[in-house]
C-alpha cells in the first residue's frame, strides 16, 4: 500500500481497530513536517536502560533528562517520539499536546 494523505482511510479504517486508535493515528500522521503524506518521522530514543545510558549518551549528557528528549522532537518537527514509558510519562504533561501519540 502506498503512502498518502489517505493512508489511514485506505490500509487501517478496514481492519478491526477501534475509532479511538484510528482517531490518534489519523493523529500522528497529521502531524510534524510530513503531515498530509503517509510517512511519518519518529524520534527514538533508547536512554540505555537494558545496558548502560552513559555509553549512549556520554557526547552529550543532556539527554539524559526526558525534557530535552521531547524538546528535540518538538524542536525537529517529528510526528512522534518513542522511548521508555518512564521517560514520556516524566514529561507527558507539558508535551502530550504538542506531539501525538501512537
Amino acid at each position: 500500500m502506498l503512502p498518502g494523505h489517505d493512508f489511514v482511510d485506505r490500509a487501517v479504517a478496514v481492519t478491526d481497530h477501534s475509532p479511538r486508535v484510528l482517531r490518534n493515528l489519523q493523529s500522528l500522521f497529521d502531524h510534524g513536517r510530513l503531515a498530509g503524506t503517509g510517512y511519518v518521522s519518529v524520534l527514538p530514543v533508547d536512554q540505555g536502560i537494558e545496558h548502560s545510558a552513559a555509553s549512549v549518551f556520554a557526547a552529550n549528557p543532556r539527554y539524559l533528562d526526558p525534557k530535552n528528549i521531547v524538546e528535540l522532537a518538538v524542536e525537529g518537527v517529528c510526528n512522534a517520539v518513542a522511548s521508555t514509558l518512564g521517560v514520556l510519562g516524566a514529561v507527558s504533561r507539558w508535551y502530550a499536546h504538542k506531539i501525538p501519540r501512537p
